[in-house]
């Protein structure tokens, strides 16, 4: 999950699903339009049965160009 922003988000509903992936690592590429932005993330996994682990700490990052 994720949210360009300004500012962190306060819960998962302000993020969007990013990508679902059934390995690692998982590789999203950015358009360079995203240059200069910021990026918060927040991960969790998913058994087979589609049961969701506890969330990840939030992780931020900007988009280098």
């Amino acid at each position: 999950f994720c949210k360009e922003g300004i500012t962190p988000p306060v819960d998962e509903r302000e993020m969007r699903l990013l990508a679902s992936d059934a390995s690692s690592p998982y590789v999203h590429k950015f358009s360079f339009s995203d240059a200069g932005k910021t990026f918060y993330y927040r991960l969790r996994w998913e058994n087979s049965r589609g049961e969701a682990g506890p969330w990840s700490a939030f992780i931020s990052g900007v988009v280098t160009g």
